[in-house]
C-alpha cells in the first residue's frame, strides 16, 4: 500500500481525504474531478474523476463545503502529458507535465 498526506491505495480502491478547494465541477457537467496539491509546483499531479450523480448519491450535497474522506474503486487510469502550464508565468518541467486521470466510483463516505 501506498501511502500520501490526502490518498491510501489497496490494490484498486483508494481511501480520500477530499479538500472540497481541490473539487471542480462545472454546471450541467456530469462529472465532479478532485485534483489535489494543484498549488503545489511539481512535474506530476493526480486527478480523480467522478460521475456527479453517484458522487452525491453516495456522499450527500452537505459534505461538498466541508472536507471528507471517502472510499473509491478505481475503475481506469492514465496518463496525460501536457507541455504548457495553463498558467504562463509558472516555470517548466523538463519534460513537462503529467496528470495521471483516474476515473472512480465512490463506494462509501468513510467522515
Amino acid at each position: 500500500s501506498t501511502q500520501s498526506t490526502w490518498a491510501t491505495v489497496i490494490a484498486n480502491e483508494i481511501e480520500l481525504k477530499i479538500n472540497p478547494a481541490h473539487l471542480k465541477y462545472e454546471e450541467g457537467s456530469t462529472e465532479i474531478k478532485y485534483e489535489p496539491d494543484r498549488r503545489v509546483k511539481r512535474a506530476h499531479y493526480d486527478t480523480y474523476i467522478f460521475n456527479y450523480d453517484q458522487y452525491l448519491e453516495v456522499v450527500g450535497e452537505e459534505a461538498l463545503d466541508r472536507q471528507h474522506k471517502i472510499k473509491v474503486k478505481v475503475v481506469s487510469s492514465g496518463d496525460e502529458n501536457a507541455e504548457e502550464d495553463p498558467n504562463p508565468y509558472a516555470q517548466k518541467p523538463v519534460g513537462g507535465f503529467t496528470y495521471n486521470i483516474k476515473r472512480c466510483e465512490v463506494l462509501e463516505l468513510l467522515e
